[in-house]
């Protein structure tokens, strides 16, 4: 059986962003929510702030790496 060519840290990267967005857009009652479940005012940071920044990252950062690929093979020759 053939090897999987996927980044096992780069999957656990995703669940674990994907189990924070639920987190943060299920707290559970709205009439309390955990304080760093909430968005920031205006200035200030929260985890929640964070999430889709790291969910972004996580589709995106792969991307790179076609081109990455393909920008050695063309630096040694290989068509």
């Amino acid at each position: 059986m053939e090897q999987s060519k996927r980044l096992l840290s780069l999957d656990v990267f995703r669940g674990i962003t994907i189990a924070g967005m639920i987190l943060v857009n299920t707290p559970g009652t709205w009439s309390y929510v955990y304080p760093p479940l909430q968005h920031a005012q205006w200035h200030g940071n929260t985890p929640t702030d964070w999430v889709f920044p790291f969910f972004y990252l996580s589709w995106a950062f792969p991307c790179l790496w076609p081109w990455a690929n393909a920008s050695k093979k063309e630096s040694i020759g290989v068509n």
